[in-house]
């Protein structure tokens, strides 16, 4: 596992776009992915953008727990940013959210990466 250094605005962009991006299933899905079924509901009368709070909570509460991915071992705030990158597209006019992911990611020190051979996700 590497350390990382993601900061608190390039988390809080990732979960912008997760909670743009995500229906109430897939923000389910992923709260069971990351282990945070026990803190976050998956209750469909309660918002995706309720959910995505609680998700930024319980994330800068415990942002260096390590869960496990099929990538292999990261803190939850590298999981949940992963996630985020994960819906991204190489796009000439990307979302308000991705722009300020992306810009937050390269402030950190990171850069998203679309390849033409690289057909489904960014790395």
């Amino acid at each position: 596992m590497r350390d990382n250094h993601l900061t608190r605005p390039t988390l809080l962009a990732a979960i912008e776009l997760l909670d743009a991006q995500l229906s109430q299933a897939k923000f389910n899905q992923l709260v069971l992915r990351l282990g945070l079924e026990h803190s976050i509901p998956d209750d469909t009368s309660v918002s995706v953008a309720k959910k995505a709070a609680q998700l930024g909570r319980a994330v800068l509460a415990n942002g260096s727990h390590v869960v496990r991915t099929l990538e292999g071992s990261v803190t939850l705030t590298e999981a949940v940013v992963r996630e985020a990158v994960a819906l991204t597209t190489n796009s000439t006019s990307p979302a308000a959210q991705q722009v300020r992911l992306v810009r937050g990611l390269a402030l950190d020190g990171f850069v998203v990466e679309w390849a033409e051979d690289w057909p489904h996700d960014p790395r």
